[in-house]
């Protein structure tokens, strides 16, 4: 055997030892690695049963393995694949194991090297030494003496990871697949047995209302007695912890539901329920519903009670919003709200036909407000409708929540009001004009009679509360019954039309006591007059008025183109009616003042009547005076 073989069987060794080496650093890498990738996962599956895993933490498991697996491999396969055996060193290992080569192997292979100090040394020996050497290494196995228990070592390293890898597979493949893929950034979700959906993941909440957290739970099975977990954290507050009951079925799915306390403060939440769970965190914002701060309504008379100067409606402010109106009007609502919203309407109410008493009344229509441009002011009118009973007035703001309770008030449609007519007590006027400090009432007379062929003086006070339009006079003659047993026919009563009389810069301003104007002479008469507003842009006119004026009792017609004639001992009766239009056809109301009854004298009996009227006159004055003086001065 020559040195060139020795040395192949040296490389031979060489070769297994590196094959072994690699067998075994693959192994230890492999463990390493796979048993890091378990790890991963079992950490991205841990995690992802609370939330789901952040993309930082995947991307820093992802980078970490890398660097493992380089670094592992670096160790553990390149450094000994590097590492190149002396054949010195497999000639130890040789000799190791036959130590009964007996350092012949060893010194061959250093003596025989080209370059070998041999100096001093006999040839003939180490001629000696190789032969026997090479004799003996012709019957060993070189290849052998490499450490083959690696190769055992390795299959033991493995055998567990490989088993834990094989049972995932094994029992939830998909599981598995997921979880491997996960680790290398794929944007899988892991699968479970349930999962849980948010009905609405971001909401947003009237604040401190009741509300129900909902979501819909998808399985191969769905049990209704499961009972699941919702966590509440309020901001700034600690987590809290709802339970989640199944609510209904939906189909193939079923919804479950929370209740958390009602709260003012904006929460996240999250659900879990056997294995599943919300894959991200939900939100609720918490507003407070739109409040209506402010509530004004007006009246708005008809037109025919007449309009402005600019053809608008007169206004009647209604306190509280409560509106009583006449035919006709319409109502003027202005509302405030609290913050800012995208919808005003008022909703008008009627009683529905044949329910209870207590029923709530059904809305009829609904009428828009129009909204200023920062959402916190609307305004609108609405018509005045016999079958509504009332009104309530609905904001929504953005988020569709409206306000609660709604403001309510109630709407009536009554008749128009008559006017009010009085007639003024009687005047016996001065035959001069009134002294600066002499009062009308000192002329004022209580049933005068009357007199045939002489006038006779009717003064009259009017009021309306939306408005004036004409008057008239109505009188008749009650005749004396010649005897007791003749039946008094009822007389029809006679119309006069009172024109009506407009105000001058010259007759000054209406004065309602004496039924004329201020400087109107003592014998002027006054047929009608309606006071006109003061403020035609605010007020509504004409509800004061009144006239006076003196009847003829000479050449009454009786309407068969004769003349009445009046004889002592009759009657006359008149009173004045007053119509709130002006239009004979109208059908707003009219009224009538009471009915004054005078008896007919003659002449001379006026005269008595007019002495002992004067001298009653005088005692009451005389009477007042002594009051005075026993009372002293109020």
């Amino acid at each position: 055997m020559t040195l060139s073989l020795l040395t192949r069987r040296l490389a031979t060794l060489r070769r297994r030892e590196r094959l072994v080496a690699l067998a075994w650093g693959a192994a230890q890498w492999l463990a390493v690695v796979m048993a890091a990738l378990i790890a991963a996962c079992c950490v991205d599956w841990w995690i992802d049963r609370q939330r789901d895993t952040p993309w930082p933490v995947r991307r820093l498991f992802f980078a970490w393995q890398l660097m493992l697996a380089a670094g592992a491999g670096l160790w553990f396969i390149a450094r000994p694949l590097i590492r190149r055996l002396s054949d010195d060193e497999l000639a130890l290992w040789v000799e190791e194991r036959h130590q009964d080569l007996a350092h012949r192997l060893i010194t061959t292979v250093q003596l025989s090297r080209p370059g070998a100090q041999t100096d001093g040394m006999s040839a003939e020996l180490i001629a000696v030494v190789r032969r026997e050497a090479e004799q003996r290494a012709a019957t060993l196995d070189f290849a052998a003496v490499a450490d083959h228990t690696r190769l055992r070592r390795a299959g033991l390293l493995l055998l567990p990871v490989l088993a834990v890898a094989a049972l995932s597979l094994g029992l939830a493949p998909q599981l598995t697949g997921v979880l491997l893929a996960r680790q290398f950034l794929a944007d899988w979700e892991i699968p479970r047995s349930v999962a849980i959906e948010a009905v609405a993941l971001d909401a947003v909440l009237p604040a401190d209302e009741k509300f129900v957290l909902a979501f819909r739970v998808r399985g191969a099975v769905l049990d209704p007695s499961w009972r699941g977990t919702v966590v509440v954290i309020p901001q700034g507050q600690p987590r809290e912890e709802y339970p989640l009951d199944f609510a209904r079925f939906d189909g193939s799915d079923a919804i479950f539901e929370a209740r958390p306390t009602p709260t003012s403060r904006p929460f996240s939440y999250t659900a879990r329920l056997r294995d599943g769970r919300l894959r991200r965190p939900g939100f609720v914002k918490m507003v407070p519903r739109p409040v209506v701060t402010e509530h004004q309504a007006w009246l708005q008379l008809p037109t025919y009670c007449g309009t402005r100067p600019d053809g608008s409606r007169y206004e009647v402010a209604q306190g509280r919003g409560d509106v009583v109106g006449i035919p006709g009007s319409a109502v003027r609502l202005i509302v405030h709200t609290q913050r800012p919203v995208r919808r005003a309407v008022v909703q008008l109410e009627q009683a529905a036909a044949g329910t209870e008493h207590d029923a709530p009344p059904a809305v009829s229509r609904e009428v828009p407000l129009d909204l200023d441009a920062d959402g916190t002011k609307a305004q609108g009118t609405f018509d005045l409708r016999p079958e509504e009973t009332g009104y309530r007035i609905v904001v929504v703001d953005d988020h569709g929540f409206a306000n609660v309770p709604a403001p309510r008030r109630t709407v009536r449609v009554v008749p128009e009001e008559p006017p009010q007519v009085v007639l003024l007590k009687e005047q016996f006027p001065p035959l001069g004009p009134l002294g600066p400090d002499e009062p009308w009432s000192d002329y004022e007379v209580d049933g005068l009679p009357v007199v045939p062929g002489e006038k006779l003086r009717v003064g009259y006070l009017a009021h309306g509360p939306y408005g004036l339009g004409r008057a008239r006079f109505l009188y008749r003659i009650i005749r004396k019954a010649e005897s007791g047993n003749e039946e008094v026919k009822e007389e029809p009563w006679r119309v006069l039309e009172l024109p009506e009389t407009e105000a001058t810069p010259a007759s000054g301003p209406f004065d309602p006591k004496r039924g004329v104007f201020v400087n109107s002479p003592a014998d002027a008469s006054v047929y009608f007059h309606a006071v006109p507003s003061p403020k035609p842009d605010q007020v509504l006119g004409r509800t004061l008025g009144g006239g006076r004026f003196d009847f003829s009792t000479k050449g009454i017609p009786d309407g068969k183109g004769g003349l009445v004639t009046l004889r002592v001992g009759d009657y006359f009766e008149f009173c004045v009616e007053v119509f709130a239009d002006k239009d004979p056809a109208s059908k707003r109301p009219s009224a009538r003042s009471e009915i004054r009854t005078r008896p007919i004298i003659s002449a001379s009996d006026f005269g008595r009547w007019y002495v002992d009227a004067l001298q009653e006159e005088r005692r009451l004055r005389e009477l007042a005076e002594k009051q005075g003086v026993v009372f002293g001065p109020k």
